[in-house]
This record gives structure tokens, C-alpha cells and sequence, in this order.
């Protein structure tokens, strides 16, 4: 017999084809089972759409993505229609809804606000008594938890408290040339009572500078040794005063309120007699002068700083180290060295400093009074030789005459800041 060699029948390699239905290869789609990277309609890939669980980037009919929107919106949209589409959160198009934190914060408010809030929980009407409403005179003697039921003043913001009590004390304060005067209540007769403070005999033309210079350039020798404290006082003192008496205006809000009314309305007057005596700086009369940090473009007399630290030395004395003397030292002998600074700094003559701790006394003096319906002190004129200087090594002056005639009433918003910041300095017991 014939034998025919014929190889075994096979059957052909057949490919698994992609997007196979029942499991497809790793990079197919399928029905039942999709890829990773695949579409199905159960279950479909991560970036994908679907009609049941889009994806968190897709746009659905009944899980619209947080910035997507509807089918029949997005449709509308890309003709140009207006849709009225209605969301659960009230009308809000999700196409700006997270378009920065104020619009986000606004739809979660609006949101909140919608789920707790009931008819029967609206507010009384306007005829009626607003809700706190109500005076509790007993409480004042009560600490600053009695003043805040008291008084309308610590309703406000602290920013918007402090500039209401800065216009209250300078509605009292008049600045004319170069005198400053405290303005007292219309008496009887309709009349404004003025009363004045200070009175600066500015140098005069024929003033001889060459002494005031010659400090200036000798205390220059002091630079090295004073840099940090120069540019740091450039631009804040009250670090300073923190540190001398161990108080965290953090803690004390109240006080550190005061502090910005009476160093706004010192500001207010000092760069008013600037204005008006209109000296020169030291670096402008001589070219030997040579200024260590940038010198403030207005004028030279008298020393913000000087008249600024004085104020606050003045008025932490009274409110809270009246009996305390050492502490008292302290804060003047930290005051002149501070108004020492800008001369060494080369900014300031030695007459400014003068000049700004005498104005800073009369000025706290007033404060003081217009807190406790005090006696204003004795009006003093400041005049200058050519060797007027406040030595940094004196000890601190007695205290201002006071004229029993001059008792002036209190105001009220800076007694009642004034009260609140004693108390809150008690508490802290520094």
C-alpha cells in the first residue's frame, strides 16, 4: 500500500481581537469587564462618561460634575440658549460655582443658610427690639464684661472703633501755626472754651546750627553698636515698650486699641507743626551728615518718635504704674533713647527730640484728663537754644502742673476705651 505522509490537521492561530466581549486582552474594552483604560456602560474607566456614575470630570443628567453641567444645559449652552436648569443649591450655574474662594464661600453660606433656616425662625421685626437689646447699668462696675453690655462702642470692628475715638479726641485738638490747643464744650454763652497746651518758638533765622550739627556728627560714633535697634524703631516702636514691661498686646486688645488712637492723633498733630515750622533736616543743612537709614521727606521739628514714645510712656504710667517709680524710669529712659536713635541716626537734631518729649508730655497730659474729666496740664512754650538736647542719662522729669481751673469733661468713647484697656493691663498683672 501507498502511505501518503500528510501532517497532522491544526487548527490556525486565531487573535484574540480587541474589545473582546468576554475577556478581553489587557488593552481592550468590553461589556462586562472593561480595561483600565476602556469605556463600558456599567462600569466605566475613571475618565471616562457614563449615564449612571460619570466620571468626576464628565457632565450627566443625574450626577452632574461639580463644574460640569446637565445634558440638556450643556446643550442649551452651546446654542447660545438660556437655561433655567434647576439646581439643588438654588439656582447657582455650576459653571462659576468654584471660580475663587468668595464664590465658593457664598454657595456654601447661601446652601447652610437654606437647610437651618425656618419661617418661624426670622428675626423680630424692625419696629421691634433687636436682640441683646437693653442696658444694663449695673454693669459697669463689672470689668469690660460690663462695659461690652453697656455700650455701643464693641459692636463695632476694632479697626472702625479706633478711628471713631480718633475722630472724637481730635474734634478736640487745633492745631494753629505753632501753638496746639484742647477745645472744650460750647459754656453757657454758646462760646468754645479754648485752652492751650504748648506754644513752639521755632528756631528763627538767624539761629546758629552749627552746634546742633556737631552733635549730630558725634553721635554718629554710636551706629555699630545701635543698627538693629535703629532699623527696626524706623518703622515700630511698640515692640519696644512690649518688651520693657512684659506686655502681649495679644492679650490685651483693648489697651493696644488705646495705643493706636493716641499714636493716630499724635501723628495727626506732630506732622501739623511740621508743617507749619517747616525745619530742615540735618543731612539738608550739612553735606557732613550723612543719614544711616532713609530720611523721612517731611520736616524735621519736632521728632515723631520722640513725641510718639513719650505719649506711650505717659500713658501706661497712668494707667497701670502710677506707684510703681522704677517701672516709670524705665519707660523714660527707654523713650530717650528711642528719640537718641534718630539723632545717631542722622535724621533728627538733639532740638527735635526736645521739642517732641515736651509736646509728647502736654499731650498725654491732655489725654489723661479727657479720660477721667481731669484738669488739663499747664500750657509751656518750647523754645530753643543752640545747645537744646534731650540727654539721654537725666532722669525723668516731675510730674505736669495740672491747672484745677482747666477740668475738662470726659469723653465718652475714649473713657470707655480707656476704662476697658486699665482693665484688661489689670488682669495680666505686669
Amino acid at each position: 500500500m501507498l502511505y501518503f505522509s500528510q501532517p497532522p490537521i491544526s487548527m490556525p492561530a486565531v487573535p484574540v481581537p480587541v474589545g473582546a466581549a468576554m475577556q478581553p486582552h489587557i488593552v481592550g474594552h468590553s461589556m462586562l469587564q472593561p480595561h483600565i483604560i476602556g469605556q463600558a456602560m456599567m462600569q466605566p474607566h475613571i475618565g471616562s462618561h457614563a449615564a449612571l456614575q460619570p466620571h468626576i470630570i464628565g457632565k450627566t443628567a443625574l450626577q452632574p460634575h461639580i463644574i460640569g453641567g446637565s445634558v440638556n444645559e450643556f446643550e442649551a449652552a452651546q446654542q447660545g440658549a438660556v437655561s433655567n436648569f434647576g439646581w439643588p443649591w438654588f439656582g447657582v450655574d455650576p459653571s462659576w460655582a468654584f471660580n475663587g474662594m468668595a464664590a465658593l464661600q457664598a454657595q456654601a453660606l447661601e446652601k447652610v443658610r437654606s437647610k437651618i433656616l425656618r419661617s418661624q425662625d426670622a428675626r423680630a421685626a424692625a419696629s421691634g427690639p433687636a436682640r441683646g437689646s437693653g442696658r444694663n447699668a449695673k454693669a459697669a462696675s463689672k470689668g469690660v464684661s460690663g462695659l461690652v453690655a453697656t455700650d455701643d462702642l464693641w459692636r463695632w470692628h476694632a479697626a472702625f472703633r479706633v478711628k471713631a475715638v480718633v475722630a472724637e479726641i481730635t474734634g478736640r485738638l487745633q492745631v494753629h501755626g505753632t501753638t496746639v490747643d484742647w477745645l472744650g464744650l460750647p459754656g453757657k454763652s454758646g462760646t468754645l472754651r479754648c485752652d492751650r497746651l504748648l506754644t513752639v518758638d521755632a528756631p528763627g533765622p538767624r539761629f546758629d546750627y552749627r552746634e546742633q550739627i556737631d552733635k549730630v556728627l558725634r553721635a554718629a560714633i554710636e551706629r555699630q553698636d545701635r543698627l538693629p535697634e535703629i532699623l527696626i524703631q524706623a518703622d515700630s516702636i511698640a515692640l519696644f515698650f512690649d518688651a520693657v514691661t512684659g506686655i502681649d498686646r495679644a492679650q490685651a486688645p483693648r489697651f493696644a486699641e488705646l495705643l493706636e488712637v493716641a499714636w493716630e492723633v499724635t501723628t495727626l498733630v506732630v506732622m501739623a507743626l511740621k508743617n507749619s515750622i517747616g525745619e530742615l533736616r540735618p543731612f539738608q543743612r550739612n553735606d557732613a551728615v550723612q543719614p544711616l537709614i532713609p530720611t523721612p521727606g517731611h520736616g524735621s521739628l519736632p521728632s515723631g518718635h520722640a513725641t510718639m514714645s513719650v505719649v506711650a510712656s505717659e500713658l501706661l504710667a497712668a494707667l497701670r504704674y502710677e506707684k510703681d517709680a522704677e517701672r516709670c524710669n524705665q519707660l523714660d529712659r527707654l523713650v530717650r533713647r528711642i528719640a537718641f536713635n534718630r539723632v545717631v541716626a542722622g535724621v533728627h537734631f538733639p532740638m527735635d527730640s526736645m521739642a517732641g518729649y515736651e509736646l509728647g508730655r502736654q499731650l498725654a497730659g491732655a489725654l489723661i484728663a479727657a479720660a477721667r474729666a481731669g484738669a488739663l496740664p499747664l500750657a509751656i512754650t518750647t523754645s530753643f537754644r543752640s545747645d537744646t538736647e534731650l540727654r539721654e542719662a537725666d532722669n525723668r522729669p516731675k510730674a505736669l502742673t495740672l491747672q484745677p481751673k482747666l477740668r475738662i469733661a470726659a469723653l465718652p468713647n475714649w473713657s470707655l476705651l480707656w476704662r476697658a484697656a486699665q482693665y484688661e493691663l489689670q488682669l495680666l498683672r505686669v
